[in-house]
C-alpha cells in the first residue's frame, strides 16, 4: 500500500542511485511491490506539472509580443496532463525496450521504480520553484528555478539510467538524448493534435497595448 513511508524509500533509491552510492541495490525495496507503486508517481506528479506549466505560460505571455489566444483553463490542463502521461509513457517504454536488449535481468526492478520516481522529483521541485517564485513576483527567478530543475532531472536520469542499464558515460548521454528526441516527437504531434481538435489555439493574436 502506497504511504508516506515508501514514497520516502522510492525517492531515496533514486537519489541513492543518482549518487552512485556502492550499496544502493542493498538498501533499498526493489520488489514487484514497489515496482507497482512507483506507478503513483504519475498521478502524483500531475498537480505540480499544471502549476509549473501555468507558470511558464504566464512567464511567455509577459515577455513576448504576442498573446496566445485562451483556450480555456480547463482545455490546458486537459492537454497537459495528455502530454505530460504520453511522454511518460513513451520514455517508459523506450528504457524498457532498451533493457531487454541488454538483458539487465533483476535491474528492470529499479529501472522502473527510480524512473517513475525521478521525473515525480523534477516535476514537483519545478512546481514548487515556479509556484513561488511567482507567487513573491519574481518570474525572473522562476526562470532560473527551471534551470537548475533541468539540471536535477539530467542528473537523476543519468544516475538510474548508468545504474540499471550498466551504459558506458557516452552511451548514458545517447539513452537521455534519445529520451528527450522522443518526448519532444510526442509532444509536437500532440500539440498537433490537440489543434486540430481545438484544445490549443493554431494562431497567435496581437498582445494588447
Amino acid at each position: 500500500m502506497l504511504s508516506a513511508r515508501s514514497i520516502s524509500s522510492a525517492i531515496s533509491m533514486t537519489f541513492s542511485m543518482a549518487k552512485g552510492d556502492p550499496d544502493w541495490a542493498e538498501k533499498h525495496d526493489m520488489s514487484a511491490e514497489a515496482v507497482f507503486m512507483s506507478f503513483w508517481a504519475v498521478p502524483l506528479a500531475i498537480l505540480p506539472h499544471l502549476v509549473a506549466a501555468e507558470g511558464a505560460r504566464r512567464i511567455l505571455l509577459e515577455q513576448t509580443v504576442v498573446q496566445v489566444a485562451p483556450a480555456g483553463a480547463v482545455a490546458n490542463a486537459v492537454a497537459q496532463v495528455i502530454t505530460l502521461l504520453v511522454s511518460w509513457g513513451v520514455e517508459l517504454l523506450l528504457i524498457t525496450n532498451l533493457a531487454q536488449r541488454r538483458e539487465i535481468g533483476w535491474k528492470i526492478s529499479p529501472l522502473i521504480i527510480g524512473y517513475n520516481w525521478s521525473i515525480f522529483i523534477s516535476r514537483m521541485a519545478q512546481g514548487l520553484g515556479i509556484g513561488l517564485f511567482l507567487v513573491a513576483g519574481m518570474a525572473g527567478m522562476a526562470q532560473f528555478a527551471t534551470l537548475l530543475v533541468a539540471f536535477l532531472s539530467v542528473w537523476l536520469r543519468w544516475g538510474v539510467l548508468r545504474r540499471a542499464l550498466g551504459t558506458t558515460p557516452m552511451g548514458t548521454v545517447g539513452v537521455i538524448v534519445l529520451l528527450l528526441i522522443v518526448s519532444m516527437a510526442a509532444a509536437v504531434v500532440l500539440s498537433l493534435l490537440f489543434q486540430a481538435v481545438g484544445l490549443m489555439p493554431s494562431t497567435p493574436v496581437p498582445a494588447a497595448d
